[in-house]
């Protein structure tokens, strides 16, 4: 999932993400110590101009990325006043977000970003009966449906409150012993599907999932970050659902530690891997977390010697998924992706608290067979940190969960001989193997007999192979003979010719198409 709740960019489109809402962080701070950590706050806090995210793409102010950013802050820890600064930020121009007064929709309130501003004030030393001037308590009190506990939008454009908004209104109202909460948490309960995720859609009705199919990695993650948090002091209830969201949430998870979205992000992402990895690590499933934190890390911009591309400056940086990290590497962060960008990173931030952080001991070893001078050769390096950048012949590359990475990497330029390969680690290591390198070459093979009789025999000869090189002998157009050079260099075959008449040649390729010559002769 990748919008966040209630952003802000102008006309029908600022309502239209409303249902797809962001996270709500339990802040829970750890120690932002360790390169993953530190960096991906520093890069956030870069993100704020006088508190707020810009969004310059649709000239808006974007409220809650901002929100976002401040409780993967308050999550990660030591960051006190960057947090203080965008609370006071926000509730200067509270009714921007919780409204869409400014964009024509009049006398609106919208659930799901009242909610996540009161958890905001709640949960980092603010005021949500007094944030802004507004009280965010008896706000959304208003916007819950007294029968049902649902909360609802009120808008012209419709309600597009959804799962993580009753979510946020369930546990903010809990937390302000409103009347209002057993209901609003007995409605999100009661919406949780049989396999035990939770889908984007609440509906209307009690006990209205649409199905085990349409259960949602993010939304489920969502759940757990806020009601996991303290689940030893829950309800029997809750502390059941949780169970069951928990061990859901766990199936999902892919081999090479990422997860998925939903139907309409069905493909592993920063976002989801970062939300469940979090969701997770705090409920002390550490071996998953810690898978998930090495995926998000290995889409994390870090600094590695010898591989400088356009995310040079975006240190700390979390891409969304593959694509957007190789996009990046090319053409940076341009306006139009500094949302994802943004999001992407404040969501998976806390998750990676749990990425490993110990220095590398690489090793790097390479083909054994030839390689080409400016060609590629696969090397693999062994003894890395988890989700480390690398980069090996100016070619980069990432550490998976065994701490290797395999790089088809350049080899050097100039003549044949023995070439060296210098992998680099971020974290400043490095290692070195080297490779047998050939170089182009015209080969001068020599025939016995420059006449020969049709259906006859010729041999055909040639030096200066290096030693026990590949050879090809082709004639007719076809590969008639393989094998490899003696330890000099030399090779020699003897083939049978056709009935044939004419002038022929024969064609020695050694290891590689540009080191290869023909002769040719006539059969009479």
């Amino acid at each position: 999932m990748l919008a966040s709740t209630g952003s802000r960019v102008g006309g029908a489109f600022a309502v239209s993400v409303l249902a797809a809402s962001s996270f709500l962080i339990a802040p829970q701070a750890h120690a932002a110590t360790a390169a993953p950590v530190g960096d991906g706050a520093t890069w956030l806090i870069s993100q704020l101009t006088s508190g707020i995210v810009h969004n310059d793409q649709y000239d808006s102010q974007d409220y809650s990325t901002s929100i976002d950013i401040a409780l993967a802050l308050a999550v990660v820890g030591d960051h006190d006043a960057d947090v203080a600064a965008i609370r006071d930020a926000v509730a200067g121009e509270i009714e921007g977000y919780i409204t869409g007064d400014a964009f024509g929709d009049t006398g609106s309130t919208y659930a799901g970003p009242v909610a996540k501003s009161a958890y905001f004030a709640q949960t980092t030393g603010g005021d949500a009966t007094s944030f802004g001037g507004v009280n965010l308590i008896t706000r959304l009190e208003t916007q819950v449906d007294d029968t049902t506990g649902a909360a609802n939008d009120t808008s012209t454009f419709g309600n597009y409150a959804n799962t993580i908004s009753q979510t946020f209104a369930a546990k903010t109202l809990a937390t302000a012993s409103s009347p209002e909460a057993e209901k609003a948490t007995d409605w999100l309960l009661a919406h949780q599907c049989e396999g035990g995720g939770f889908a984007l859609d609440i509906g209307q009705e009690e006990g209205s999932c649409p199905g085990n199919d349409a259960a949602d990695p993010d939304v489920t993650s969502f759940f757990l970050i806020v009601f996991g948090e303290d689940v030893a002091n829950a309800t029997p209830r809750v502390a059941r659902a949780v169970g069951k969201a928990e061990a859901w949430l766990l199936s999902r998870q892919k081999t090479d530690g990422s997860f998925n979205g939903g139907a309409s992000t069905a493909s592993s992402n920063t976002n989801s891997t970062g939300l469940a990895g979090w969701a997770l690590g705090e409920l002390g499933d550490v071996d998953a977390a810690t898978n998930a934190a090495i995926w998000l890390r290995r889409h994390q911009v870090q600094t590695v010697t010898g591989c400088t591309d356009q995310l040079a400056t975006q240190v700390g940086a979390i891409a969304y998924d593959d694509a957007a990290l190789a996009g990046g590497r090319t053409a940076g962060i341009p306006i139009d992706k500094q949302y994802q960008w943004r999001l992407g990173s404040a969501q998976a931030l806390p998750a990676l608290t749990w990425a490993p952080t110990s220095a590398s001991t690489p090793t790097l070893t390479g083909p054994t067979t030839y390689v080409q001078t400016g060609g590629r050769a696969t090397v693999k390096a062994t003894g890395l940190t988890p989700g480390s950048w690398v980069c090996a012949g100016t070619v980069p590359g990432s550490a998976g969960l065994a701490g290797t990475a395999s790089i088809s990497a350049k080899v050097p330029t100039g003549a044949t001989g023995t070439k060296t390969i210098t992998l680099t680690v971020a974290d400043g290591t490095s290692a070195t193997t080297t490779v047998k390198a050939l170089a182009a070459k015209t080969l001068s093979p020599t025939v016995t007999r420059t006449v020969v009789p049709r259906g006859g025999t010729q041999t055909v000869r040639v030096t200066g192979l290096a030693a026990n090189e590949p050879v090809k002998v082709i004639y007719g157009g076809k590969v008639i003979k393989t094998g490899k050079a003696t330890s000099t260099g030399t090779y020699g075959y003897a083939f049978p010719l056709g009935r044939t008449t004419g002038l022929k040649s024969v064609r020695v390729q050694g290891a590689f198409a540009n080191r290869v010559g023909t002769k040719s002769f006539r059969v009479s």
